[in-house]
């Protein structure tokens, strides 16, 4: 594996490049989390994800990108708290699928259900913490 990085390239400066993060090496066969914290007023903007093959003499290997997330603070609130959402209680007749052991959860976690056998699913399969603190 080689390195991945993402722009931002703003509508005025189209030819400038801004590297907002980069990760590069092995990160083993998992999901991992980053945050970017955009503290300027942008209007107009995209992304742009690039990947470089690796210079060992490997190149096989992968790099996925899923849920990219884009939330806007409150300007009313110049500072803000941070959110988390309190772990739910599992359904009756369900099982949690969740690593974690913490009792809290951050924005964009997502908690999976199945049912016990013999019970069928009413509902969303995954929930997910939302930027108010709610499931």
């Amino acid at each position: 594996i080689g390195t991945l990085e993402v722009f931002l390239l703003k509508a005025e400066t189209t030819s400038q490049q801004t590297s907002l993060w980069r990760q590069s090496g092995n990160q083993n066969n998992s999901w991992h989390k980053a945050a970017v914290n955009l503290s300027k007023k942008l209007f107009y903007f995209w992304f742009e994800f690039y990947s470089y093959v690796g210079s060992s003499p490997s190149w096989r290997g992968d790099i996925a990108i899923d849920d990219v997330y884009l939330s806007t603070p409150d300007p009313t609130k110049p500072c803000h708290a941070r959110v988390v959402c309190k772990t739910p209680d599992t359904p009756s007749n369900a099982l949690r699928i969740d690593s974690s052991k913490l009792s809290y959860h951050h924005v964009t976690d997502e908690i999976e259900f199945q049912c016990r056998a013999g019970f069928f699913r009413i509902g969303a399969e995954k929930i997910r913490c939302l930027a108010t603190g709610k499931w």
